[in-house]
């Protein structure tokens, strides 16, 4: 049996396709849902386990507050062990602690990390130098719960990333393969703006988005811009200010990836900041049938060290490649 243990859309992308691509005979599936307790994110999660037809998968509670969080962890354990013939477990995220735990009941199980948007990026400093985002908890060990969040000394990570791991942790390239050759552009559609919660979670400030983003709407010209928001973005914070600069507003029901390819309506570009869901595109083969754009977030306004290492290293890899062009110059940094 493989074990898939998740908590966001992304992961639901990234766990079908290593369900895909690292095939195991007649091996079954079973999907673990971490109820994150977010009406948008748990909708859009469910819209995509159903396109994506996964015939098992279990919902879990996942609630604030010590007390809380030890019943829902006991209750999982308790499901968990009685799962028999477990080979490989993969979990969404690396700093997901309790998904990280419950894949430690399985130490004989190969243990696997998928991508969870560009935090990916910062996992070398996260596992070999102990360098943890400032919002994450250390790691934690309640020997008589059962409970263990510290990861095994062997591991697989299936990235978008060409992360650089040391021996005996092992990349897989996770290539999205049942994506490709699915994506259409229209020359006459409009541009598509992947959203960003930049500000909604301290990176920057409202001002700063504000700033840049009209910059980059001016930049973009007459063209029609749709906007589709992050699963996280604080909307009522914005919807005057994209009113006010002429976006509409989609109202997403997918993964921004899979809202391109089965929404009705294309785009003759996608644009946005710094985003996975460029990453992906890429991979997916998207920058040979449209335009891809990633306005550039001025480095000196990232507020904190690991979110500005994902910003440089996105650029970076951005600028080297053909599909994707990096717009840097369009606003004023200091307006006098």
């Amino acid at each position: 049996m493989h074990l898939y243990l998740i908590q966001s859309p992304l992961q639901a992308v990234n766990a079908f396709e290593a369900r895909q691509a690292i095939a195991d005979g007649e091996a079954k599936h079973l999907l673990v849902v971490f109820d994150q307790k977010e009406p948008l994110n748990n909708q859009i999660l469910a819209n995509t386990l159903h396109l994506l037809g996964w015939e098992a998968w279990r919902t879990v509670p996942f609630h604030p507050g010590n007390a809380a969080k030890t019943w829902d962890w006991i209750r999982l354990r308790a499901a968990l062990q009685r799962l028999r013939g477990v080979t490989r477990v993969y979990v969404g995220n690396y700093a997901a602690g309790m998904a990280v735990a419950a894949a430690n009941l399985f130490p004989a199980a190969e243990f696997y990390f998928l991508d969870d948007g560009t935090s990916s990026i910062n996992f070398p400093a996260f596992r070999y130098d102990g360098r943890r985002p400032e919002h994450l908890p250390p790691s934690k060990s309640i020997p008589l719960l059962g409970y263990n969040t510290r990861l095994p000394d062997k591991l697989t990570f299936f990235s978008l990333y060409d992360v650089p791991l040391r021996p005996p942790d092992k990349l897989r390239p996770n290539r999205l393969s049942f994506l490709h050759d699915e994506l259409k552009f229209d020359p006459e559609g409009p541009v598509f703006f992947i959203g960003s919660c930049l500000p909604d979670v301290d990176v920057i400030t409202f001002d700063q988005f504000f700033e840049i983003f009209r910059a980059a709407r001016r930049r973009l010209g007459d063209r029609p811009v749709i906007y589709y928001p992050h699963r996280r973005e604080l909307m009522d914070r914005k919807n005057d200010f994209f009113q006010n600069v002429g976006v509409t507003i989609a109202e997403p029901t997918l993964p921004f990836e899979l809202e391109l390819i089965h929404g009705e309506r294309k785009p003759s570009a996608v644009a946005t900041f710094y985003s996975t869901a460029l990453d992906t595109l890429k991979i997916i083969g998207a920058g040979t049938r449209g335009k891809l754009l990633s306005f550039h977030v001025p480095e000196e306004w990232i507020q904190t060290q690991a979110h500005r290492a994902i910003a440089v290293h996105s650029y970076e890899e951005y600028r080297r490649s053909a599909e994707i062009g990096v717009v840097k110059d369009y606003f004023q940094l200091n307006p006098v």
